[in-house]
């Protein structure tokens, strides 16, 4: 099967096709999977970041609160939320 011009660019893309009802909707895969890599990416943060205030007793309270194992996993989870972040929105070359 031959494609020209606009199908061509379409074609080469990662897409998929659903069908909501009657609606037929055209998802491209590579952009729902950096959608879903940047929101893991900021919930790691999160968690890490929470885990670190709770392993310096910051938020206390908690069977994990002045717990320095905690605060290490905390700074761990952040740097590898941070990460993910950096992998997945820098600026990719492409050699054509």
């Amino acid at each position: 099967m031959a494609f020209t011009g606009a199908a061509n660019a379409l074609h080469r893309r990662a897409l998929t096709t659903i069908r909501i009802s009657r609606i037929l909707v055209v998802v491209n895969v590579e952009d729902v999977m950096k959608t879903f890599k940047n929101i893991a990416g900021a919930f790691v943060i999160l968690i890490g970041a929470l885990w670190m205030l709770q392993g310096s007793n910051i938020i206390t309270g908690m069977a994990m609160s002045d717990n320095k194992e905690w605060l290490v996993i905390g700074v761990m989870l952040v740097i590898f939320g941070l990460g993910l972040l950096y992998e997945n929105n820098r600026p990719t070359t492409r050699i054509h």
